[in-house]
């Protein structure tokens, strides 16, 4: 595989995940507004946006080996 695919291709992957992981907006504005002020508040409700996502988020992606 030559380096200029591998580039386009992480590039490609990085573009993906900036849009999917726009469903953590939320987070980010109690983040701003000062609702979430500790990590451990981030990471809940980060893990709040996966489990609106799919009920069975982290079992799914355990299950996948992710």
């Amino acid at each position: 595989m030559n380096k200029l695919f591998i580039l386009k291709n992480e590039e490609s992957q990085l573009e993906m995940g900036k849009k999917v992981e726009q469903e953590h907006k939320s987070t980010w504005e109690k983040i701003k507004d000062g609702t979430i002020t500790t990590p451990e508040a981030m990471y809940e409700s980060i893990a709040q946006d996966h489990l609106a996502e799919h009920k069975d988020y982290y079992t799914i992606h355990k299950k996948a080996g992710l």
